[in-house]
């Protein structure tokens, strides 16, 4: 069975605290639980999970500091995006998209899907790549770019 939430348990203060300890007892907070804090660490989604529950704190203690216990019948928390909602996922997402229309409307419904799972899976793949290693991803362009300059330059001499 869980425990009913307590946002002052959550942000660490006592109850009665003033909107100043509450404010500073969220920043602290949030400094140490941040995902950006925790990238690449087992413990990341153990922090984002962390920080929404601080948001949740925070929203709920900023709002009615002495009152809490009726607080959410009055009025709900404001919803907290996810820490991980990463604007280069919606690119790829939107991105495709777009394909898969083109590829729907050119080569019809079935290959249009596997083709958008190969695409899907290469930006992953190298999105992970960035995310992963910034320097490993440089090497593998300046590897591509290389690769694709000799197979241009070969094609040329042979001509």
């Amino acid at each position: 069975m869980t425990a009913a939430f307590d946002p002052f348990e959550v942000l660490g203060v006592r109850r009665g605290a003033t909107s100043d300890e509450i404010r500073t007892a969220y920043r602290q907070q949030v400094a140490r639980y941040h995902p950006d804090k925790h990238r690449g660490n087992p413990l990341e989604d153990l922090a984002a999970a962390k920080l929404i529950e601080i948001n949740r704190a925070y929203n709920l203690l900023s709002h009615d500091p002495a009152g809490v216990d009726d607080a959410p019948a009055r009025r709900a928390p404001r919803p907290v995006a996810h820490p991980r909602a990463d604007g280069g996922m919606k690119v790829v997402r939107s991105i495709g998209s777009i394909v898969a229309l083109v590829l729907f409307a050119r080569f019809g419904l079935v290959f249009g899907r596997q083709l958008l799972a190969l695409v899907r899976g290469l930006a992953m793949g190298v999105l992970w790549i960035v995310r992963a290693s910034p320097i490993l991803a440089v090497l593998a362009l300046i590897v591509f770019a290389i690769g694709s300059g000799f197979a241009t330059w070969s094609r040329k001499g042979r001509g």
